[in-house]
């Protein structure tokens, strides 16, 4: 690839990382969060209203826990925070 030439595409949720998930949780270890964590982070979201890009962000939080812990990157005992977010959400 030639340098200039064309712009290196960057993942269609990076910028919603950066600007949402860095400042709020960024420091936050994965085995730290908690479904408290993830309601408070998707309702700021929904609040400014970008109900579809909040949406999209749970969906692609709950896909990283589940793909980690299909790794056996967390203990037995870790429950998805983003799912048990999404069932709270869900029910409100």
């Amino acid at each position: 690839m030639v340098a200039g030439v064309r712009k290196q595409k960057r993942h269609p949720f990076a910028r919603t990382f950066e600007v949402d998930v860095d400042p709020t949780m960024g420091d936050m270890k994965a085995v730290e969060a908690k479904r408290t964590d993830i309601i408070e982070l998707i309702m700021g979201i929904v609040e400014r209203g970008a109900k579809l890009q909040a949406g999209n962000l749970l969906k692609e939080l709950n896909g990283a826990f589940e793909y980690a812990i299909g790794l056996g990157k967390f203990l037995d005992e870790f429950m998805n925070p983003a799912l048990a977010a999404k069932t709270s959400l869900a029910r409100t």
